[in-house]
């Protein structure tokens, strides 16, 4: 006996139906999961200011002391970024990050760093989305030989994150 083999790769014609409506499911499925996945967009701005203040809250310390140098007077913003291990040029560039450490003894203000694009301390405190997320924290710091400080500082972030 001899079986004849089917060319159209069909049994019947009602598995073409089944066959296609998997299809399009199938697609549907790929298409809304890539959809979601790349359309997430991630805002870190409230991340990297705080990540920022954490390291120049360890530039201006030094085993835990208030690091004299700093109140020197050829010590500058850029020897603070450097010895907090941030890139100067990233501050400096793009206009997207901003910082402000103000050393106080008492209510005297003995020593300010600024750096970056200055108007964020005002666009910090306005609603909105566009706007930049700061970070501010103030914390006390005694230096080796007993004198307290009120060092106070103030980050800001406007590095709009990517899309996922």
């Amino acid at each position: 006996m001899r079986i004849l083999m089917n060319k159209k790769g069909f049994e019947n014609w009602d598995d073409l139906g089944m066959f296609v409506l998997i299809g399009v499911i199938l697609s549907l499925v790929i298409f809304f999961g890539l959809w979601t996945f790349y359309s997430v967009g991630a805002d870190v701005r409230l991340e990297e200011a705080k990540s920022m203040s954490d390291k120049l809250a360890d530039g201006v310390l030094e085993n835990e002391f208030f690091r004299s140098e700093i109140l020197s007077q050829n010590y500058y913003a850029e020897e603070l970024m450097k010895d907090s291990l941030i890139n100067e040029e990233v501050i400096g560039s793009g206009g997207d990050f901003y910082f402000n450490i103000s050393i106080y003894q008492g209510d005297i203000l003995l020593k300010e760093f600024v750096s970056g694009r200055q108007i964020f301390s005002l666009e910090c405190f306005l609603p909105g989305d566009s706007t930049p997320q700061c970070f501010s924290r103030k914390f006390f710091v005694f230096s080796e030989d007993g004198k307290k400080y009120n060092v106070k500082i103030l980050t800001g972030s406007n590095q709009l994150g990517g899309k996922l």
